[in-house]
């Protein structure tokens, strides 16, 4: 399931988290992290919903269940007003996060 791992991997990075940090939060190794971004090792169901709560996405999202086409029909109805605000939002949520 290489397309969970880099799922994980975007959702973590996005956030501007380390392996590390969402080992900690998850209760895993660092290298059990690593294992499920590349594909190596698939996490444990209790584990995949703990990483989806802890990165603020869907399993749908993770599992990549048609969440692509539904982003691209919600992303062609914003406004670049929209957009923009969007994105200002998500930095916010970043700059809190990291302070936890």
């Amino acid at each position: 399931m290489k397309n969970l791992g880099r799922r994980i991997r975007h959702a973590r990075v996005s956030l501007g988290m380390t392996q590390e940090e969402l080992a900690e939060k998850v209760d895993v190794s660092r290298v059990s992290i690593a294992k499920y971004e590349s594909g190596e090792m698939e996490p444990r169901l209790s584990n995949f919903k703990m990483i989806a709560d802890v990165l603020n996405v869907s399993a749908d999202y993770l599992l990549n269940l048609n969440i692509e086409r539904t982003d691209k029909k919600i992303l062609n109805h914003l406004t670049p007003k929209s957009l923009e605000d969007m994105g200002r939002l998500v930095e916010e949520l970043k700059a809190q996060m990291k302070k936890r």
